[in-house]
């Protein structure tokens, strides 16, 4: 049930989502960068600073400090796409490491759009991207220093429908660089940690009424965003540490419309945290409390936030897990300051959430997993049409369930099923309140290891879905993945999705699922 602005994306600790819209692609990361990606379906604690009351997507990179190494990785569907994908490091003196990398991707996938004769014509998406990033990183014992300089330059066509009843969108130039400096010093129980960053986007998009792409209406937006942090970590005792954080961002953006209108918006917040670690035998808990505030006009009074979570293990078999949280979020400048849809005095959103699970392995090679939460956002933004712009209307309410089991079969092969329930209610707009939510989602899979590698087998099924007035209605998918060691050094993955060939509805309008998609990645590492 989270929506993109309440999303916080970090990477490396830094957010990286985009000044103005509040986006994020995280095909922008060069894959060959990425060490660990790490998802939380739980608000974020108000010690990872402002934002993410939906949730958190931490990208983890790799060091530049460590053995020299270099990663090749080769990348081809049959959509067709393709991309190549470089990383390299080595250490420059005995304590300063470089590591660089460059990714090239292209896309040619053809959409079939009709006009406004009923015609039809196939439109190349043009998919082109260059995304190169470098690392310069001081380490001295426990201490490090690390210099992140990245950037992105994309053209794509934004998948259009095939009933040619909406704007096809072409991204002609999508320019962004980010550069962030983070220092790290330990001193006997201090750890302390200063983060800063430096973001700019430069994007051209234009909106063509036909599928020949002729007589467009471009639209151009610019921005800025500057932002810092400070976190201070001590150990109290080896079951007991204490955490406090000062966080500040920054953006400001500019619109240039395509009937000539230019707006632009900024927005400043702060965020002062404090909490608590404790980590014993059978329990562990965090706790932490905060403070937002904006201190742009209009953007309303500081509130408070905060987060518990803990999980106890009464038994080796059992542990009980428990999520309380209460985040919000400041509107996008696309919220507040588009001419078309935005409002300049939308309020915060605000969200309580709470969340009870367990897990349970009653023996060896079995595990159960299950939880249910409730998210309820005040004041959340959404578009109304009786004043054709967005408000902040009724509380949503996000219910739901999720449970998984895994059985081990023998060493070689397994078993697992899942199933999520999720609703959404808000007394403005009812049950189904929110777009894109599939009320029940359901999968099966089977896995198997063999000598050198693994795969998977699993079947999908997701319910209907609403977009805007548009019911999408339910789809199952099979889908089969395998991996396999080839040598020491090279690895190589094949994926086949939507074997079936169902070309489901993905959105009102007419926009169809490729079908049939074969995947196959190859990549080679040297030490």
């Amino acid at each position: 049930g989270g929506r993109k602005g309440a999303i916080k994306v970090l990477m490396d600790g830094v957010p990286v989502d985009e000044v103005f819209n509040g986006n994020f692609d995280i095909s922008q990361v060069p894959v060959t960068d990425i060490s660990q990606i790490r998802v939380s379906l739980a608000p974020a604690s108000p010690l990872d600073g402002i934002g993410g009351p939906a949730g958190v997507i931490e990208v983890h990179t790799l060091d530049a400090a460590g053995s020299p190494l270099a990663r090749v990785r080769a990348y081809g569907s049959n959509l067709p796409t393709a991309d190549l994908s470089f990383t390299g490091r080595t250490a420059i003196t005995e304590r300063i490491a470089i590591r660089g990398s460059l990714t090239a991707a292209l896309g040619m996938r053809g959409f079939d759009v009709a006009n406004e004769n009923g015609m039809t014509t196939n439109v190349d998406e043009g998919r082109r991207a260059l995304t190169g990033a470098v690392r310069l990183e001081y380490r001295s014992h426990r201490d490090r220093i690390a210099l992140d300089i990245s950037t992105v330059d994309r053209h794509f066509l934004v998948p259009p429908g095939e009933d040619g009843v909406e704007d096809i969108i072409m991204i002609d130039s999508d320019a962004a660089t980010r550069i962030g400096l983070t220092a790290d010093i330990e001193r006997a129980r201090w750890r302390l940690q200063g983060r800063s960053y430096v973001q700019t986007l430069d994007r051209t998009s234009i909106r063509y009424a036909q599928p020949s792409l002729t007589d467009g209406r471009p639209e151009r937006v610019r921005g800025t965003r500057v932002g810092g942090a400070l976190v201070a970590h001590r150990s109290m005792t080896p079951t007991l540490a204490a955490l406090t954080t000062i966080t500040i961002d920054g953006e400001r953006g500019q619109l240039n419309t395509s009937n000539g209108t230019t707006v632009k918006g900024n927005s400043t917040m702060s965020e002062l945290a404090a909490g608590v670690q404790m980590k014993r035998k059978h329990l562990s808990a965090d706790a932490t409390v905060g403070l937002a505030v904006p201190l742009t006009t209009g953007s309303g009074r500081p509130w408070p936030e905060a987060k518990l979570s803990g999980t106890y293990a009464p038994v080796p078999a059992l542990e009980l897990k428990l999520t309380v949280a209460r985040k919000g979020r400041l509107p996008t400048l696309r919220e507040r300051f588009r001419p078309d849809v935005g409002n300049p005095n939308l309020d915060p959103e605000r969200t309580s959430f709470i969340e009870i699970g367990s897990v349970l392995r009653p023996h060896s090679g079995l595990r159960l997993k299950s939880s249910a939460y409730i998210r309820d956002t005040d004041g959340q933004i959404r578009f109304s049409l009786d004043r054709g712009r967005l408000t902040n209307v009724n509380n949503l309410v996000i219910r739901g369930i999720d449970s998984d089991i895994d059985v081990e079969i023998s060493r070689f092969a397994s078993i697992g099923a899942s199933y999520t329930m999720v609703d959404s209610y808000s007394p403005s707009f009812g049950l189904d309140s929110l777009d894109f939510l599939p009320r029940h989602r359901i999968e099966a899979r089977v896995a198997g290891k063999f000598d050198r590698g693994s795969a998977r087998l699993r079947v999908r099924y997701q319910s209907s879905q609403i977009d805007q007035t548009t019911t999408i209605g339910p789809r199952t998918t099979l889908d089969f993945s395998a991996f396999m060691s080839v040598t020491n050094n090279i690895t190589a993955t094949v994926r086949f999705d939507n074997m079936l060939g169902d070309r489901y509805v993905l959105r009102r309008g007419g926009l169809l699922a490729p079908g049939r998609v074969l995947t196959i990645a190859v990549q080679s590492m040297w030490k």
